[in-house]
């Protein structure tokens, strides 16, 4: 029985090692429009799960994908407690439409209260729906303040392409 166990327990840490190779640091560039442009954090990386090449993301759809973003804010208003700090995915042209499956409240995702001078991760795990259309597309993440003065934390901008599964790695 115990060896089993320990059977399962390396099973899910090579699992977890292969999920963590997957991510990939992705190309991203700041916002450069509005109040997106101060933003109030160093952003130190952006990546994607599952991505192994980087650069330009391949998702599939029909399958769940990972955005993490290592990130110091440098600028952070009195917070209490509760989470005052929203996220937003969003498809980028002439308006933002919600790439949708995250939440608005980003401290789902990471430490909240934040503080300054300290790293935070911000971690989402999102569906990518067969309904969208198969295609490169210009996204934007941000992460901002709710109310006040609505402090923007990050803003970076980055491009997905959604594909469907090759067909030699359809499962039925």
């Amino acid at each position: 029985m115990l060896m089993i166990k320990e059977i399962l327990i390396l099973a899910l840490i090579y699992y977890w090692f292969i999920a963590v190779s997957a991510a990939e640091v992705i190309k991203t560039k700041p916002c450069k429009k509005g109040r997106d442009l101060d933003v109030k954090s160093e952003v130190h990386e952006v990546s994607i799960s599952p991505c192994p090449n980087g650069g330009s993301c391949e998702l599939y759809r029909g399958e769940n994908a990972t955005i993490t973003v290592k990130f110091t804010p440098t600028e952070v208003p009195a917070i209490s407690t509760s989470c005052k700090v929203k996220s937003k995915l969003a498809w980028v042209s002439k308006i933002e439409m919600d790439f949708g499956g995250i939440s608005s409240n980003a401290c789902d995702y990471m430490a909240c209260p934040i503080q300054p001078n300290v790293e935070n991760v911000f971690n989402a795990t999102f569906f990518v729906s067969k309904m969208w259309p198969i295609g490169t597309y210009p996204l934007k993440l941000r992460i901002q303040e709710k109310g006040g003065p609505r402090r923007v934390f990050v803003c970076q901008l980055f491009k997905l392409n959604l594909a469907d599964q090759p067909a030699d790695n359809v499962v039925f």
